[in-house]
């Protein structure tokens, strides 16, 4: 398709509803209108929390819970094909974490290997340390054995929040070099070299981020050399240059994602970059909203320049469409997607067209509807 043509694209929502309506449900996506309507079938898998897709297989990955005894660990990662002319996914396979509380899977750019946050490790108990799980991804993209299991130590100073590591996610840089996690529990970042051929992670490097601020999502600006953190506890957005060679993180600046004046409790969640690399957006859970930054390449300086309201409530995971026209934000504790249009010169967001219901959605994936058999 050329850039003036209607472009149809299929969006996974992963749904942590309750009572067996959990589940990845995809979803068609047009990007010239802005509509979303539901493909097919949601999985049987009982609790989803995130979702990524294979760079090249007709392949999603989902991480969550698998309805374990709490006597063993509840986390899974599952590997699902679509079939379109179904318009069902089916479970190719799962595999165990290792831990419990699975809140994030990344897939490295040459489809080898497939990483995943564990917000807590062994046990489901605030006790348990978290933990990153590596797995290899066979040629039919089903995920193998389990290659790496990596609690971290350490803790941070809120006494209900960090009293141990909770790894919350896991990027993959975009020259596939290096795998970011963001351990909310300990207030670093922690850097791992990749081997993805091997499913392997070294440890490379550790970033202190400010103390009881929770650091929770990375998301890498397009030209690979900035990346952007949004903390949970700490309500900010925070700008690095980044060093792809060294696997380096050198802080540039830093904002409020809530406004001074908002008192009550507010977690933020997601952070994206806009495809054109000059705005960037985090979700705020409590004040309901979105914050909107724009992003100056040349001082490597981010500035808030406004919110927008979710129209629904906890906005835990958002996703902005392949063309950079559209933003859509999953609103966990009301049920819904809400889609925006984007303004191009400003970056400022406007409701557009109809809500879709939907059971609990927290992640929003895109993938190309071509190569989906």
């Amino acid at each position: 398709m050329n850039g003036t043509e209607q472009k149809i694209v299929l969006a996974f929502v992963a749904c942590a509803a309750s009572g067996g309506r959990g589940g990845v449900l995809p979803c068609w996506f047009d990007c010239a209108t802005g509509r979303l309507e539901v493909a097919g079938l949601a999985s049987g898998m009982s609790h989803a929390l995130y979702t990524a897709v294979h760079p090249t297989l007709p392949v999603v990955y989902a991480a969550g819970d698998c309805g374990a005894s709490e006597a063993k660990p509840a986390g899974a990662a599952f590997a699902f094909s679509f079939d379109l002319a179904a318009r069902e996914l089916t479970i190719i396979n799962q595999v165990g974490t290792g831990g419990t509380s699975p809140c994030y899977i990344a897939v490295d750019a040459t489809g080898r290997s497939a990483l995943v946050a564990n917000y807590r490790g062994t046990k489901a108990e605030p006790s348990s340390r978290g933990a990153v799980s590596a797995f290899p991804i066979a040629g039919d993209g089903s995920l193998g054995a389990r290659s790496a299991f990596i609690e971290h130590d350490g803790h941070g100073p809120n006494r209900e929040r960090q009293t141990v590591s909770h790894p919350h996610s896991v990027t993959i840089d975009p020259e596939n070099r290096h795998a970011v996690v963001a351990d909310l529990g300990t207030d670093r970042l922690v850097v791992y070299e990749l081997d993805a051929a091997g499913a392997a992670l070294r440890e490379h490097a550790t970033v202190p981020v400010a103390p009881g601020t929770g650091p929770r999502h990375l998301a890498f600006h397009p030209s690979g050399r900035f990346a952007f953190l949004i903390t949970e506890l700490g309500n900010t957005i925070i700008a690095y240059r980044y060093d792809a060679a060294r696997g380096a993180f050198d802080e540039r600046a830093t904002v409020r994602s809530v406004p001074r004046d908002f008192s009550f409790p507010s977690f933020a969640a997601d952070i994206h970059v806009h495809p054109n690399g000059r705005f960037v957006y985090g979700s705020n859970r409590g004040h309901d909203s979105l914050a909107i930054c724009a992003f100056d390449e040349e001082a490597g300086t981010v500035l808030l320049v406004g919110h927008q309201r979710t129209m629904g409530m906890t906005p835990r995971g958002f996703a902005i469409d392949p063309t950079g026209r559209w933003l859509l934000a999953a609103n966990q504790d009301s049920d819904t997607i809400v889609i925006f249009s984007i303004d191009p010169g400003s970056g400022l967001l406007e409701q557009a067209g109809e809500v879709r219901g939907m059971p609990s959605p927290v992640c929003i994936t895109f993938a190309e509807a071509g190569r989906w058999p």
